[in-house]
Formats: structure tokens, sequence, C-alpha cells
């Protein structure tokens, strides 16, 4: 197992959490016997359907095509990079046209986990579930009701680059949909992210990871 691990943690504000490891602001590391080994984790979120970039005075977005060309000149310059999303890349009103082009451009980016937010619901869990084979998306502790309440998404998954081999779980907070109407909380059901979460940490370590990563969208 990777004993000596140096993380260069690269934002675009979002909410990513390594297990089991200290955190600081940009550099992550753990300390050991073993041959040293870097990761280069880019993590995005609250896109918000932008699709283009906002000058705007008061918070001016970069949008998706900016965040495409970024994510490109990151492969380029550190190569085979982690890449995640941990959700609100749909707009706040629901466009269904919108979400679709949205998964299409995310599925060129070449994510390797989506975690989503609320605002995928905008456009209604069974609108939101035809995209759920487009993209890798995990969540550990939601429910959706489709006839039957049901989990359609994986809890977890295992990455492995460069030699390094990573599990990386989804989660969401049930207070990321508190100002959403009985139209939408009525079809879905979120569990307990503490319970789930040292389920899925527990059954990591058995596997033998050697970092395990965590998305959340916890809203505001």
């Amino acid at each position: 197992m990777l004993r000596k691990i140096a993380f260069i943690m690269i934002f675009f504000f979002s909410y990513v959490c390594l297990i089991g490891l200290k955190s600081g602001e940009q550099r992550y590391s753990a300390f050991g016997r073993g041959k040293g080994r870097t990761v280069i984790i880019v993590y995005t979120n609250s896109l918000n359907g932008n699709i283009d970039a906002c000058k705007c005075k008061e918070e001016p977005n970069g949008g998706l095509v900016k965040r495409a060309a970024v994510i490109k000149s990151l492969r380029k310059q550190y190569g085979d990079i982690f890449l995640f999303e941990t959700g609100d890349f749909f707009s706040y009103d629901p466009d269904p046209l919108l979400a679709r082009y949205i998964v299409k451009a995310y599925k060129y980016i070449s994510y390797d986990a989506v975690s989503f937010g609320d605002q995928e619901f905008t456009i209604g869990a069974g609108m939101f579930l035809k995209f759920r084979n487009d993209l890798p998306f995990l969540c550990n502790n939601i429910s959706i009701k489709t006839g039957a309440w049901g989990k359609p998404f994986k809890r977890y998954r295992i990455i492995r680059k460069k030699g390094i081999k990573a599990g990386v779980i989804g989660t969401i907070s049930k207070s990321s949909f508190r100002y959403y109407s009985r139209d939408i909380t009525a079809e879905i059901k979120i569990s307990d992210q503490i319970r789930e979460i040292k389920k899925d940490v527990a059954l990591l370590k058995r596997k033998g990871v050697d970092l395990i990563i965590l998305l959340s969208h916890s809203g505001y």
C-alpha cells in the first residue's frame, strides 16, 4: 500500500474531503515509509447552468466553456489528474434542454466522479434519472421514488491513476433540499450521511485503497 503521498488541490469552489489525512488550503500530505507520489486533484461545482462567462461586476462567473479550457490546460500541465464535480451544475430554474447539453459537455470533459446537488432535481427526479448512465454519478445516501423506492446511484468508485488506488465516495445533505417544494421532496429520501460514509470508508479500507476522497454536497 502507498505510504507517502503529496496532494496538490486545485479549487473551483466545492467541497472535497480526504478521509483520514491532514487538511490545509492547497497541499495535503501523508507521510510514512515508501516511495513518495504526487496526486493532482481538481474539483468543481456550482456551475449553476452558466455556459458562457459572465463579466458581471458582482459574482463574475467563469462559465462552462472557460472551465473546460482551464481543465484542458491542467491536464496538459500535470498529465493524468483526478477530476471531480460536487454538484449544482444545472440552473436554478428548470431547463431540461440546458441540462441535457451540460451533461453532454461534462461527458466530453471526462470527469472521474460526479456528486450531484439539489439543483439537479429542479427538472424533476424522473428527468434527472434519465442522465444517470451518462456520467459517473456517486451518492451513498439518496433514495428516489420512481414507482417504487430505489437507490439508483453507485455509493463509491475505485479509481487507479499513476499507481495510486483511490476510493471515492459521494454524499448529499438533507438540508440541501430545505427550500424545495413538496413536488420535488416527495420523490426523494436522504438517509444519515455519517452512518453511510462510515460504511463506505470501512469497506474501502478493506479493499486496500491508498486514499479515500469524499465528494459532499451540503447546500448553503
